[in-house]
């Protein structure tokens, strides 16, 4: 067997050297790739699990609240990013800015109060209060008497009985100068009459009182302002008329205004449609709802609601008192006193109907008892909206009415307004996210959003 010479085999061991160097280094590179291949997926799996961590962790109070699914920034960290890399073997430094991808936008915000608060059941509330409405105006028989309270109004006789009510004019001082001239004028019966209508001035004089420290713009020594009331009632009424096709989100908007936001009534019997009290959301009693319908300060909703309440009361009152025939009895005597002193001390000249007068002094006593009711309502009671055979039908409260207001306000407004109180509450709100980092030059970013809201 021939010997192979050392120099052959060094000269191959030199080859086999070279050859697997290069086989080496081809598998150590190979294998660099895949790790590096490997570490890529990884980071933009860690910034996926990232991303999906904070829409998850969303602000619980909001959608117990609202419906809405929205998360702030405030406190974010990327914890949840470095636990992910380093179980890839990872242990270097990789900062990962994250940041809001959409703000919540009043698109998210119909698409979440229509899954929050289903249109069919919006729709059922917007005609359950347009009827109630128009209940409450059939029942009264509102019409007949506005017609009578304008004849009255646009008469001379009206400034007797304001001077009277305002306390610019006495009617006993006109009782003493009509005795004067008229001795029939100076019969007990008369004198009654006039001790009764001190004791109306005064229930009058105690609820205009009332008014002014609700603020609320209604004189009832002024026979105008009834009219407004009763004008109000109707225009509502005719304004849900015009609106009664719009039913489909425009209810359920309206309705989840009306009912999740702060208000007026205080934070100590009131709370959102789950319960929720405003006060573990933010400090103080706000008006955010009636801002929202309004747009303005909420104080001029307040008064807006409450014009709106006091018109109702006012039917409904008055109503009843036009059904009490010991009450009847009492301003027809009044009334016939009133007429026929103003009849002697006008020298003739003005006549007042004293069934007319009659009608418009149980209108005035049906207003004054209205502001006891209302003060009730704003602190948070009910009142039946109708009562029947003596059963009291269909009680509403304050949000009932604000919700009827709600149905005459644009969607848009709404939207926008809510959006701007659910901010100031917590914060900026985002429905979606995303989170980006840079890997050996290379950006790498993930964003979602909310599936609800795509």
């Amino acid at each position: 067997m021939k010997k192979i010479s050392s120099n052959k085999k060094g000269a191959m061991t030199i080859f086999l050297a070279i050859i697997l160097s290069a086989l080496i280094l081809i598998e150590c590179t190979f294998v660099m790739f895949i790790w590096d291949l490997d570490y890529r997926m990884a980071f933009n799996s860690a910034l996926r699990a990232e991303v999906e961590t904070i829409l998850a962790e969303y602000d619980r109070q909001l959608f117990d609240t609202n419906g809405i699914y929205a998360v702030t920034l405030t406190e974010v960290d990327d914890e949840v990013f470095k636990k992910a890399i380093s179980t890839h073997g990872y242990t270097g430094d990789s900062d990962i800015e994250v940041y809001g991808v959409k703000t919540l936008s009043m698109e998210d915000l119909r698409m979440a109060i229509t899954v929050y608060y289903s249109n069919r059941a919006g729709a059922i509330w917007f005609e359950k209060a347009f009827v109630q409405l128009q209940g409450v105006i059939d029942y009264t028989g509102i019409g007949d008497i506005l017609e009578i309270l304008q004849e009255f109004t646009s008469s001379e006789a009206a400034g007797y009985l304001e001077d009277l009510l305002t306390g610019a004019s006495s009617i006993a001082e006109w009782f003493v100068d009509a005795s004067e001239i008229d001795e029939d004028i100076a019969s007990e019966d008369y004198r009654q009459e006039i001790l009764d209508f001190a004791k109306f001035k005064k229930t009058v004089d105690k609820a205009d009182n009332d008014l002014e420290d609700l603020d609320i713009g209604i004189d009832l020594t002024d026979m105008s302002s009834l009219l407004e009331g009763a004008d109000k009632l109707i225009d509502v009424q005719y304004g849900l008329t015009d609106a009664v096709m719009n039913v489909t989100f425009h209810s359920a908007c309206a309705y989840y205004a009306a009912n999740n936001f702060d208000c007026v009534l205080s934070n100590d019997n009131d709370c959102s449609i789950n319960g929720t009290k405003f006060s573990d959301i933010h400090e103080g009693n706000m008006l955010d709802a009636e801002y929202i319908m309004c747009g303005m300060d909420g104080r001029a909703g307040v008064v807006e609601v409450s014009a709106l309440i006091f018109a109702v009361l006012l039917a409904v009152r008055a109503a009843e008192n036009f059904a009490d025939p010991e009450l009847q009895a009492t301003l027809t005597g009044i009334s016939a006193t009133i007429s026929a002193v103003v009849l002697v001390i006008s020298e003739g000249i003005v006549y007042i109907d004293p069934e007319i007068l009659t009608t418009v002094m149980i209108l005035i006593k049906s207003a004054a008892e209205s502001v006891s009711a209302l003060m009730d309502v704003l602190k948070g009671e009910t009142f039946p909206l109708i009562q029947m055979d003596g059963m009291e039908l269909v009680y509403v409260g304050y949000r009932d009415f604000l919700f009827l207001l709600m149905c005459l306000t644009l969607d848009d407004g709404m939207l926008k307004r809510m959006i701007e109180v659910l901010q100031r509450d917590f914060g900026e709100l985002y429905t979606g996210v995303g989170a980006a980092g840079v890997y050996r030059g290379q950006e790498y970013s993930q964003e979602k959003i909310y599936l609800m809201y795509e």
